[in-house]
């Protein structure tokens, strides 16, 4: 395990802290504190007792909002820990730093508490790479405000997690930071595209788009990879280059899974401009137009869209579809969370 040295900072600071508190575990009297005795028993408890107390200081509580099941739940699969051996001996090795107020300590229990202590606190600080992937996806999601544009957050997550897998597999570049999330399960009068700065945890665009003509009328419910179905499809598309055809300015989408979007360039699904995608189209006709299939944005909005997720960024296109999210490659969370870590 490699530590940068911000971590290394923290570690040793919440290791005095520890030996500090280590030095008077006898006068622990706090029924929820593991009791005193030299029995590896009350060991264990002690490391998780201050591992749990260190955890709490790391970590934010997860929101209300977020207590709804999703329609599929990404296993989460256990990490194996580190050896106690390994973290006994290189751990201590490495930050027991003789100091003014160690120097002075010579009683053996004391350095064993020193030594449990830096074991307690190497642990809290070996997060689960997929609870900090976690953290990562909230965080980017409240601090961009899409809680209050009404997208859903598990939607925000399944593209989040297809980012990190794409990346993984070089489908799409590790530097790319725009993620594109149309949520069809909103109503179509609603700005139900988010263009999304990840790294700068930014909301960078937010309109509305058609969906196909025969995917429905008001709300989308059917979806479809197949030539002159006038569907849309669902799942992963690269942003590809720009063109000027029957709809003026256009950006062509090359989909990326296969069975569900991986026609959309025979297709020609792209994104461009439409009239009927606009506020005076819904007061005259209840609801925004459809396309044959393509995402089609507002005409005076569409050009500058089009240009900031042009040339390799990623777009979503979601559906409650669970064929969809049994059978798609990229929504493996454990896999994003460990190309996240590689990132960061």
């Amino acid at each position: 395990m490699i530590i940068s040295n911000n971590s290394q900072l923290l570690v040793r600071s919440t290791f005095i802290i520890y030996f500090l508190l280590f030095s008077s575990v006898l006068g622990f009297a706090d029924e929820k504190t593991p009791s005193s005795n030299s029995s590896t028993n009350t060991l264990t408890e002690i490391i998780d007792f201050f591992a749990n107390v260190y955890e709490k200081q790391l970590f934010k509580p997860q929101p209300t909002s977020l207590a709804a099941a999703p329609v599929k739940i990404l296993a989460a699969p256990s990490l194996p820990e580190p050896a106690p051996e390994f973290i006994l001996t290189e751990y201590t090795r490495q930050l027991y730093i003789p100091t003014p107020i160690t120097s002075q300590i010579k009683t053996p229990p004391l350095n064993i508490a020193m030594t449990y202590a830096a074991h307690a606190a190497v642990n809290a600080l070996k997060m689960n790479s997929q609870r900090l992937f976690e953290q990562h996806t909230r965080d980017v999601y409240y601090e961009a405000g899409l809680d209050k544009k009404k997208l859903d957050y598990m939607v925000f997550k399944y593209a989040l997690t297809g980012m990190y897998n794409l990346k993984a597999q070089g489908k799409i570049r590790s530097s790319n930071h725009l993620l594109t999330v149309i949520d069809y399960r909103q109503h179509c009068n609603k700005k139900r595209m988010y263009v999304v700065d990840v790294k700068r945890k930014k909301l960078v665009h937010h309109s509305l788009v058609a969906h196909g003509q025969k995917t429905g009328v008001a709300y989308a419910k059917k979806f479809s990879n197949k030539s002159g179905s006038h569907k849309t499809s669902l799942g992963f598309f690269k942003a590809s280059n720009t063109y000027q055809g029957q709809h003026g300015y256009s950006l062509r989408l090359d989909g990326l899974e296969y069975g569900f979007n991986h026609k959309a360039r025979e297709r020609a699904v792209v994104i461009h401009g439409a009239p009927y995608v606009s506020r005076q189209f819904i007061r005259q006709h209840g609801r925004i137009g459809r396309s044959w299939g393509c995402p089609s944005l507002p005409m005076a909005t569409h050009e500058k869209i089009i240009n900031t997720i042009k040339n390799g960024s990623l777009i979503f296109a979601y559906y409650d579809d669970r064929n969809y999210l049994k059978n798609s490659n990229y929504l493996d969370a454990s896999k994003a969370a460990k190309q996240y870590m590689r990132n960061h």
